[in-house]
This record gives structure tokens, sequence and C-alpha cells, in this order.
């Protein structure tokens, strides 16, 4: 154990920082930036507006409204009164009836078991938890 703390005090001294593996190449990883240089302050006082336009109160001004395209873009058309509506009539469909096969029953073979004594169970007092002790208005 001490062995292992002192190896890792010794890598701990030993190392150095990486900041010159990572070389730039035209199809290879992008360098990380520096902390320093990509640090900026976040700005907590009140926001400067070059341009203020007070909020108007009075009603919105809204252009006439552009007539809908008389062409929908979908188009329905339905044929009720026609010729293909006075066919002759459907005859009604009458009900089949399906006679289910006979079931033959297999005789087998019924295998008793013994059934398997329950043994009594035993129940030990139970334990009670103690009362909450209130205390006293000094120590409150």
């Amino acid at each position: 154990m001490r062995f292992l703390i002192l190896a890792a005090l010794v890598a701990a001294a030993v190392a150095e920082s990486n900041s010159g593996l990572v070389q730039p190449v035209a199809g290879g990883p992008v360098p990380a930036p520096d902390p320093e240089e990509a640090f900026q302050p976040i700005a907590v006082g009140p926001a400067i507006i070059d341009n203020f336009e007070p909020v108007a109160i009075g009603p919105a001004i809204i252009d006439t409204p552009t007539p809908s395209n008389p062409n929908p873009l979908v188009q329905i058309i339905l044929n009720i009164n026609a010729a293909s509506a006075s066919t002759a009539p459907v005859a009604p469909v009458e009900p089949v009836v399906i006679k289910p096969p006979p079931v033959r029953p297999v005789p087998e073979q019924v295998v008793e078991i013994e059934p398997v004594p329950v043994e009594p169970v035993l129940v030990e007092t139970p334990v009670l938890p103690a009362p909450a002790v209130v205390l006293p208005d000094e120590l409150n």
C-alpha cells in the first residue's frame, strides 16, 4: 500500500502539461484553446439600448385582409344522384350453420399424489416499540 502511494506521488510530481501534444494539421484534431483566451466575464450590469422605442399602447393597425384563393388545393366531388346508384339490390346474406366436430375424450390414467403435511408455524412474541419521550420545555 505504501508503494502505491509513493508511486502516485512520484507520478504526480513528474507530470507535465499536455499543451504541446496536440499539433494542428490539415486533417487532424483541432487544438483546444487555452482557458485564459476563452474566458469572458459575464456582464451583470443593466443592458444599454441604443435606439429606445416606447411601447405603443393604442390599437394595433392591421392591413386589409387579402382574399383567399378561389381555387382550393383539394377538390371533393360527390355524385349523389348518379345513375349507378339505381343498380339491382343485393340479396341478403344467409347465416351458415356450421356443426362442430364431435369431441372424443381420450382416457388417461389419473395418478393421485399424497398431500404434503403442513407443519404448524411458530409465532414468537412481537417486539413492541418503546413509547416516545417528550422533552421538557427547557430543552426545546
